[in-house]
């Protein structure tokens, strides 16, 4: 389809004919000869303007743009260029013979209408991979661990299940039901924050750590609670009567020898569990 590389002017062909075959271009323009015949007539080949409003229109419908290339201002070469102009400066084009000068001067040369093209299908080209980024990170697996953890936030709010995986539509249906059920509660009913002005960094790393200290002391004080009501059990077993009874359960009639044995461990544990809550009493009251 193309010709050897035989310099500058075709090396940029090569580009935009591999550029505008990415984008799925399918005009009259994918062979060389034809893009190459196209660029020396500029704003008056048919073919070319046809590129330039097919590949600004793309370009508008992938980004918020005020400027457009339309097929409104091909009668009048100076209108076309006008418009073309006006959207290669909103787009910030790099290359300034294309946005500044005479403007009856612009796109006069065959290099000069090569690098517009160029522009605007690798700007298409960036577009187009954003969005299919943007589309990818929205659409999550319903398996996934987020989508799992919204879907839970969901589903105790009773907000209705959804067979769509998209997190902001997920996270807007929250945000509603939140302001539903807000609106039917009492002005009082949640109160003030306590904290109403934003940390900085060390003081949110401060605030971290003051909170990993109190979620230790926290634990501390469960373990010794669960040790204490451990104890509290087992000492319902250290009576004479429940002795006997416990004796009895280890050795029923016509079991092991070994009973008395395996009663003493059981003695022994609750000996351990007694020191184990003493110690830890110890070090909960002196540290």
């Amino acid at each position: 389809m193309r010709g050897p590389e035989l310099g500058p002017e075709t090396s940029m062909e090569g580009d935009v004919l591999d550029t505008l075959e990415a984008l799925g271009y399918k005009g009259p323009l994918l062979e060389e000869q034809a893009l190459s015949k196209a660029a020396e007539g500029g704003l008056s080949s048919p073919e070319f303007s046809e590129l330039c409003i097919w590949l600004g229109s793309q370009i508008k419908s992938l980004c918020n743009l005020e400027e457009s290339i339309t097929s409104a201002g091909r009668d009048d070469l100076e209108s076309f260029q006008l418009e073309i102009s006006g959207f290669l400066k909103e787009m910030a084009c790099p290359y300034s013979v294309l946005v500044s000068g005479d403007i009856k001067e612009r796109l006069t040369k065959k290099d000069d209408c090569l690098k517009l093209l160029l522009f605007l299908s690798t700007e298409l080209q960036a577009l187009q991979i954003l969005q299919k980024k943007k589309h990818k990170n929205s659409q999550l697996d319903k398996n996934s661990e987020i989508c799992q953890e919204v879907q839970a936030v969901c589903d105790a709010l009773g907000v209705p299940k959804s067979d769509t995986s998209d997190i902001p539509l997920l996270l807007s249906q929250v945000e509603s039901k939140v302001k539903d059920i807000l609106s039917r509660v009492q002005k009082n009913h949640v109160g003030k924050p306590l904290l109403k002005v934003d940390l900085s960094s060390e003081q949110a790393e401060k605030l971290e750590r003051i909170n990993d200290a109190l979620s230790c002391e926290y634990e501390c004080r469960r373990r010794m609670l669960m040790k204490r009501l451990d104890v509290t059990v087992q000492s319902f077993g250290w009576s004479d009567r429940a002795k006997v009874r416990l004796l009895s359960h280890w050795c029923p009639v016509g079991g092991s020898d070994n009973c008395l044995l395996v009663y003493s461990f059981y003695l022994l544990g609750n000996l351990f569990s007694i020191f184990s809550y003493l110690t830890s009493s110890f070090f909960s009251f002196f540290f």
